[in-house]
């Protein structure tokens, strides 16, 4: 009844070294753009991209935990903050369709997926879906739009039929297509369970980095450091798989 879940802290480090001849190449009216500068905007973009995959991934390493770890496809096997998932407490929810999944029954697979993980007021408020789930629900949707040929007649639509969507919900719970998960996946989160907690002081921090007295450079260290926690696992979150 009283255990406790601990998570360990994950460390990401990034670091850009530029050497003072590439910045003396770079001054005056030669200067293409301001290097150093333009190396901290790629190294932000890459550690952003880093993130993208973390999210997803099983924290493997000093990687955060992503969903593979959080969410398992498997909920009865491993360990979750030291603990076994030997307790069903601990497992959250997993749904495997085989391959039988289409645009004729997602909406349902959907409502049994919700029916399970609807305790009381509590639910998921994201789905996070791949390609595949995404694009099979807007099949399943699209095969329910009707066209209002009086519509057409408005001033501006110059007759032209827009059959495309910019999102989609199901049960007023939006689906989020990201192109970093799985394919045929889709996760059902509850945010409320579900937290990024980031070290004070160690949320892009960056660091001067002091070179030894032979070595023609200067460099600069981006870190972070946190880690995803989940504090309630028994019907309040699911994977599911087409």
């Amino acid at each position: 009844e009283f255990n406790t879940l601990e998570y360990t802290w994950s460390r990401v480090v990034g670091t850009v070294i530029i050497s003072d001849q590439e910045q003396d190449e770079n001054t005056g009216e030669t200067a293409i753009f301001k290097l150093l500068k333009a190396k901290m905007e790629v190294l932000e973009e890459s550690i952003k991209e880093k993130f993208s995959d973390y999210l997803y991934g099983a924290g493997i390493g000093t990687d955060p935990l992503g969903l593979e770890a959080l969410v398992p496809l498997d909920p009865t096997t491993g360990s979750i903050g030291g603990l076994s998932r030997n307790e069903p407490q601990l497992r959250t929810s997993s749904y495997d369709f085989g391959g039988q999944l289409d645009a004729t029954n997602i909406e349902e697979a959907f409502d049994d997926v919700l029916l399970d993980l609807t305790v009381g007021t509590d639910k998921p408020d994201i789905i996070l879906a791949g390609r595949n789930v995404i694009r099979t629900y807007r099949a399943a949707v699209r095969d329910k739009l009707v066209v209002n040929l009086s519509d057409l007649k408005k001033s501006g639509t110059s007759g032209l039929v827009d059959l495309g969507f910019g999102g989609v919900a199901h049960d007023s719970i939006p689906i989020v297509y990201d192109e970093n998960c799985p394919v045929n996946r889709a996760y059902f989160i509850n945010s409320k369970y579900l937290r990024l907690h980031i070290l004070k002081g160690v949320n892009m921090k960056v660091k001067e980095l002091s070179s030894p007295w032979n070595m023609d450079a200067i460099g600069k260290r981006v870190q972070w450091q946190g880690q995803w926690c989940m504090w309630k696992f028994f019907r309040t979150h699911a994977v599911l798989v087409m």
